[in-house]
């Protein structure tokens, strides 16, 4: 593999990368939020005339909460990280030349952006839009790829 392929490949790895996280970190805050849900509910006791131990009740209430708080402190990780991640790809992205180029990395992995918002966000205002959407399409991953060699020609493996 040439030089210059292996650079493509580390930066198209590097962005993969950087997307996934988010989106991980966006299924861990989802996950947490359904577990302080259901924790809520953990504590809740059935009172009858029948003496019974509460030390179920409590145990499992304790354990959800150490569960909440390990997740709590991953997510943190996960985010520090990724605002890492962001603020290295953010400084290549403003050596790019082209606002083009610097537009569609920024809306699809930094902003998590899907190809058709992208498309959309970049050539939705044209007047033949709607007719030539395969054309754009097209147009958009071109740049798109026009900007991944630019970012292999900036980074310093």
């Amino acid at each position: 593999m040439a030089e210059d392929d292996r650079k493509i490949t580390a930066i198209k790895e590097m962005l993969s990368y950087h997307r996934e996280l988010n989106q991980d970190i966006d299924n861990e805050i989802e996950r947490l939020e359904r577990m302080k849900s259901k924790a809520h509910y953990v504590g809740a006791v059935a009172y009858s005339d029948m003496p019974k131990s509460s030390s179920y009740i409590s145990d499992r209430t304790a354990d959800q909460a150490t569960r909440i708080l390990d997740l709590e402190s991953e997510i943190l990780g996960m985010i520090q990280e990724r605002d890492v991640q962001k603020a290295r790809i953010e400084r290549m992205v403003k050596c790019l030349r082209k606002s083009g180029e610097r537009a569609v990395i920024r809306m699809r992995y930094l902003d998590v952006a899907s190809w058709n918002e992208v498309q959309k966000m970049l050539y939705g205002s044209n007047e033949d839009y709607e007719d030539k959407l395969e054309n754009y399409k097209q147009r958009m991953f071109r740049l798109h790829s026009s900007a991944i060699e630019s970012l292999a020609k900036i980074k310093r493996l």
